[in-house]
């Protein structure tokens, strides 16, 4: 758990040094970029530190990853669907976290959003399949 935690923090230096250096997004209605990948040490996974943006209304589609992912939403508002579970609004400074293998999708809200994420997957595995 130690690992994660630190894993988390340097996602967080990752996306204040993005932010300096100017990191621009696409016109899509969702975007994931991935700002970092970092082993973790003695075992078969990685900590991937991205940034999500969704316009009004945008998703990135029902999706799962082979490992967990932790949240942060930076800016703007957002709606948690996960499979099986009510909806949550979610506002800047809310988090979230969803364990391995859950089916879920984030909807912006009215205004666009931003999420720093930390996914902590396994190497061989992809970050993330679409829902079926």
């Amino acid at each position: 758990m130690h690992q994660y935690m630190i894993a988390a923090a340097a996602g967080t230096a990752m996306l204040l040094a993005g932010f300096a250096a100017g990191a621009a997004f696409g016109a899509g209605q969702a975007q994931r970029t991935i700002l970092n990948r970092i082993d973790i040490a003695g075992t078969p996974k990685e900590a991937v530190i991205g940034l999500g943006e969704a316009k009004p209304g945008g998703s990135i589609g029902a999706h799962s990853h082979p490992g967990e992912e932790l949240a942060y939403v930076i800016s703007g508002a957002a709606t948690l669907k996960v499979k099986g579970k009510p909806d949550r609004s979610l506002h800047a400074g809310d988090s979230y976290t969803l364990p391995s293998g859950t089916v879920h999708e984030l909807v912006g809200g009215k205004d666009a959003s931003r999420v720093v994420v930390v996914w902590v997957v396994d190497k061989s595995q992809p970050l993330s399949s679409p829902a079926p």
